[in-house]
């Protein structure tokens, strides 16, 4: 959005005090991209004892002192966005200095008792079956504990999509692009 809209704190807060639900599910693209509001909302409904469930981007494993904050906060499923594993995964996953890297991060998270999440897009030009079996392998030795996985669709009347189009690869139901969201030919 070209201007983001944000509850003031106090509105949430007595949202969520209000709530019936244990969980709570924060909607936002990366909830710690402001990571003073973030903690402030957190502490503020420390008292409701919820259990928050948000995305974040990679930038969380700048920060490593927010993880117990963020545990004993309530927070309990953390999913890492799509750059977390970056666009160049393909090339990525037979680099042991990055498997390394990604099991420290994982490891951190686990050690705070959080579960981690992962969402990953799958569906680019020269993906085939060695990389997809190496990916999941790479993912088990990972230990993440929830796998999103989405699509990568070309739009219609591209020349991808044609080309996807010619080689049967592509559904004719256009309300199934994009994770549900209906695309107009």
């Amino acid at each position: 959005y070209k201007i983001p809209a944000r509850s003031k704190i106090e509105t949430a807060a007595e949202n969520i005090a209000r709530s019936t639900r244990k969980t709570v599910l924060i909607l936002d693209d990366d909830f710690l991209t402001d990571i003073d509001f973030a903690m402030h909302l957190l502490e503020r409904c420390w008292r409701y004892k919820k259990r928050w469930i948000f995305q974040a981007k990679s930038g969380i494993f700048d920060h490593p002192d927010l993880f117990p904050k963020l545990r004993d906060s309530g927070v309990r499923i953390i999913y890492l966005k799509e750059d977390w594993l970056g666009p160049d995964i393909k090339d990525r996953i037979r680099d042991r200095s990055f498997l390394k890297q990604k099991e420290n991060e994982v490891s951190i998270v686990h050690g705070n008792r959080i579960t981690i999440g992962c969402k990953i897009r799958l569906g680019y030009a020269k993906e085939d079956q060695e990389f997809y079996q190496r990916l999941l392998k790479f993912l088990v030795k990972l230990r993440v504990d929830i796998l999103e996985a989405a699509v990568q669709t070309p739009m219609p009347h591209t020349p991808t999509y044609e080309s996807y189009a010619a080689a049967g690869q592509l559904t004719q139901d256009l309300a199934l692009y994009d994770q549900w969201q209906p695309v107009v030919s």
